[in-house]
C-alpha cells in the first residue's frame, strides 16, 4: 500500500517479556576486503526458534530479504 512505512522504529521497552524471549540473537560479520570494499552478512542462532516450530513447519534458511533485516 503506497505511503505506509515497511520498517518502523521500536521502542524496546514496549515489547513484551514474552516476544522479546523468541526473538533471534544475530551476528554481524563485516569485513574489509584487500580491494578496499567492506562486505557483510548476518547469521541468526536458530537454535532458540526450534521451540516454536510445528512438526511440520521448515527450518530452512533463505537468504533475508532487506526489509526482512532491518
Amino acid at each position: 500500500m503506497p505511503g505506509k512505512p515497511v520498517v518502523v522504529e521500536m521502542n524496546p521497552d514496549n515489547i513484551p517479556e514474552v516476544e522479546k524471549k523468541k526473538a533471534l540473537d544475530a551476528v554481524n560479520l563485516i569485513e574489509l576486503k584487500r580491494d578496499g570494499r567492506v562486505k557483510a552478512r548476518s547469521c541468526a542462532n536458530g537454535s532458540k526458534q526450534r521451540i516454536f516450530l510445528k512438526e511440520y513447519d521448515s527450518v530452512a534458511s533463505p537468504t533475508v530479504s532487506l526489509e526482512g533485516l532491518y
